[in-house]
């Protein structure tokens, strides 16, 4: 029997999430399609770092068998400056371009799609069932979830905070 439910569980969740997805694309496809495209390669950016260091230190390893001219620090160099050159590409996908700028801008357009799709449906419910008290109820409770906005993590960090310092200044004036 939990096995029955665990599945129809699953089976809700993935239509949920098909729905979800569904409307994402309908909402925006290139602000969805960068979004998890940046996703998809911040999470393979470690594993592909991982295999190009380690394919760098097999082939200068092989290259000193073969009697190629390297010296150590030489190779320690070259392995730190590609580490470090991979990471910063990581830390550009993952945190420029993922997590500040796609985020923001799929969460927030996002938002305001579902918010003007049940305005829109809002705006064509007959009288008879404005009035009714349980529609009431639910058009409240709809409402207060659908304008909720999600917390926005770029906001909590001190550099976003300084970057936007003069903007609430020019605001308060």
């Amino acid at each position: 029997m939990k096995l029955k439910t665990g599945y129809q569980q699953f089976k809700h969740v993935l239509t949920n999430l098909k729905k979800m997805l569904a409307q994402a694309w309908q909402m925006d496809k290139k602000v969805t399609t960068g979004y998890f495209l940046t996703a998809m390669l911040g999470a393979l950016t470690p594993l592909i770092l991982s295999l190009t260091l380690k394919y760098l230190i097999d082939y200068l390893i092989s290259s000193q068998n073969l009697n190629i001219t390297t010296s150590i620090p030489i190779i320690i160099i070259v392995i730190l400056a590609v580490r470090y050159a991979l990471f910063l590409g990581e830390s550009v996908i993952q945190y420029g371009l993922n997590r500040i700028y796609f985020d923001y801008l799929f969460r927030y357009k996002l938002q305001n799609f579902l918010n003007a799709k049940f305005y829109r449906k809002l705006s064509t419910l007959d009288i008879p069932h404005l009035e009714d008290p349980n529609t009431q109820n639910l058009i409240s409770k709809v409402r207060d979830t659908v304008s909720w906005r999600p917390p926005d993590r770029a906001a909590c960090t001190d550099r976003v905070r300084v970057r936007s310092a003069p903007a609430y200044a020019r605001n308060d004036g």
